[in-house]
């Protein structure tokens, strides 16, 4: 009797508890919806349209408040802007009677690291500990108890403070200011590469110790100023090296510097008519530059250093033709060496290499910003392959490049089997973990000639320019059996996975000859191939499939 009773208090207790759970659940979600209704989906897209057609500061900044204040009925603001070394107070809603310097924060470098933990918004609380105290009785005074960090990549430019009487202790408010947050961040991101570019253009016009009233000087500010529109950084160097010498005079004239390939071997410029030109690495210029000093030029005849493989390397400079050479970058990070033979006047060449090296960094590092953005752009976050936006492109090219010197292409289009048992089975990050192994798996298997890319969701796609049907089947089949034998490790399940790919496959141009046409009998290949009961490979025949 008693064990009876005890059995059915305990279940009425744990209805009680359940049926708790379910009205907080219920409240909760009643909290999210509420949160999301404030804020309209054409109030939110309108904030958008004017961050991507107008961009300006000022006038997100201001869309941003007034969401703020009206949306999420925020009493109480403040925006400190970072500023030579502290946050300073920029922006202010509903503060009364207070002296700006009551809204300070010295800003150091383990500020810097906790402001980009997140965009999310955060608690005053969380950092505390580092705000100074006038500014903590001022922040309490108002109630100021929620922050969020405006920052881009390297960039913080600045913090807001808010105190909102709305639901806010939930994810769609989060969610929401996030995505404001961003927005912000990416017009002063913006405008920080406008006012870089910007203040290159204005010393290359005025800043210059050759007068730009001279007939020199307006032909300087005119070659430099052409050279801005270059956004490829191979480009914009051979363009620099090749208005250098026009600009000195210098009829021979050799160029070395750090390159970013992975066999650091230093890329070589060459202007005018010079003998064989020794190669180096990065390390070999890195040293050879710490050995020179900060001299403008070095004359090759007086130079003599304590390292035998270096002394070794300028003499063979030297018997090339250089008589000249002086430290010349290409950015802050990578270093270069100019060399050259026979100049008339070096007082003159002097000034002209200064002005020269503060020029072309601004110029090169614009185009490594294009670059690194254009990449971003074409790079798919999870596996770090290409995207489909980068394949359709690279395919356009590659069938063009076929067709105009008659040579076959082999596309191939595959996707993961039953990812959506791993989905449901283990969750969604054990099957990005099996998405992100496919990636790597692929870059480990193609030609370097090859381009890989996500096709998107559980697709794949790789181009094989020269490559005809038998040379498709082989890379099929290969990389079949290299998938189906290969144990995927993951933290998210307790024991390794496999899994194995449907392939279909097509040549250019016996099964398409353009794009849409190329995919599409690739896409039918693989329909094939998983009618036959996946874990095989087909390759189109027009029509038909074998």
């Amino acid at each position: 009797m008693y064990s009876s009773n005890l059995l059915t208090v305990s279940l009425i207790i744990l209805s009680v508890i359940l049926a708790v759970l379910l009205v907080l659940r219920s409240i909760r979600s009643k909290k999210e919806i509420a949160v999301i209704n404030k804020m309209k989906t054409d109030q939110f897209s309108e904030f958008l349209k004017i961050n991507a057609t107008d961009g300006s500061i000022v006038e997100v900044a201001r869309r941003l408040s007034d969401i703020l204040i009206k949306t999420f009925d925020c009493h109480y603001i403040i925006f400190l802007r970072k500023k030579r070394g502290v946050l300073e107070l920029n922006y202010y809603h509903g503060i009364r009677n207070f002296n700006k310097t009551d809204f300070i924060i010295p800003y150091d470098q383990k500020l810097d690291s906790l402001f980009r933990n997140d965009y999310l918004p955060r608690g005053v609380k969380t950092i505390e500990k580092y705000l100074p105290e006038k500014f903590l009785q001022k922040n309490k005074q108002y109630g100021l108890d929620i922050f969020f960090p405006i920052f881009w990549r390297e960039n913080l430019y600045g913090l807001y403070f808010i105190k909102s009487n709305a639901e806010i202790s939930s994810e769609a408010f989060n969610i929401l200011i996030a995505g404001l947050a961003q927005s912000l961040s990416a017009a002063y991101h913006i405008k920080w590469h406008e006012a870089k570019k910007e203040s290159m253009a204005k010393h290359t016009r005025g800043e210059t110790t050759i007068s730009s009233k001279t007939n020199e000087g307006q032909q300087y500010v005119t070659k430099m100023l052409k050279l801005i529109k270059h956004k490829k950084t191979d480009t914009i160097v051979l363009k620099l090296i090749a208005t250098l010498k026009e600009i000195t005079g210098i009829e021979n004239m050799v160029y070395l510097y750090e390159t970013n390939s992975k066999d650091s071997i230093a890329d070589v410029l060459i202007e005018g008519k010079l003998g064989k030109i020794p190669k180096l690495d990065n390390e070999f210029i890195k040293r050879i530059i710490n050995e020179l000093g900060n001299q403008p030029f070095y004359d090759i005849n007086q130079i003599e250093l304590n390292d035998y493989l270096l002394n070794n390397w300028i003499k063979q400079l030297k018997e090339s033709g250089i008589e000249y050479i002086t430290s010349l970058p290409l950015t802050n990070d990578r270093r270069g060496l100019l060399g050259w033979s026979q100049h008339k006047d070096h007082q003159s060449l002097i000034r002209q290499l200064e002005l020269f090296k503060r020029h072309s960094i601004d110029l090169v590092e614009n185009a490594e910003n294009y670059e690194t953005v254009e990449q971003l752009s074409y790079t798919d976050n999870l596996t770090k392959l290409s995207n489909q936006r980068y394949f359709f492109k690279r395919l356009s090219e590659e069938i063009n490049r076929a067709e105009r010197y008659n040579r076959k292409l082999a596309l191939i289009i595959f996707d993961i089997d039953e990812l959506k048992v791993v989905n449901d089975r283990y969750g969604h990050q054990a099957g990005d973990a099996l998405i992100s192994k496919m990636g790597e798996i692929l870059k480990n298997s193609i030609r370097a000639i090859d381009v890989v890319a996500r096709y998107g969701g559980d697709e794949f796609c790789v181009i094989m320019p020269e490559a005809d049907q038998i040379t498709c089947r082989k890379f099929m089949d290969r990389l079949i059996d290299k998938i189906r034998q290969t144990e995927i490790k993951t933290d998210y399940v307790d024991k390794p996975l496999y899994s194995t790919i449907s392939i279909g496959g097509a040549i250019f141009p016996d099964h398409g000859n353009d794009v849409k046409k190329l995919i599409f009998s690739a896409d039918m290949a693989l329909l094939k191939a998983k009618e036959l009961g996946r874990n095989q490979s087909v390759i189109s025949t027009g029509n038909l499939t074998i």
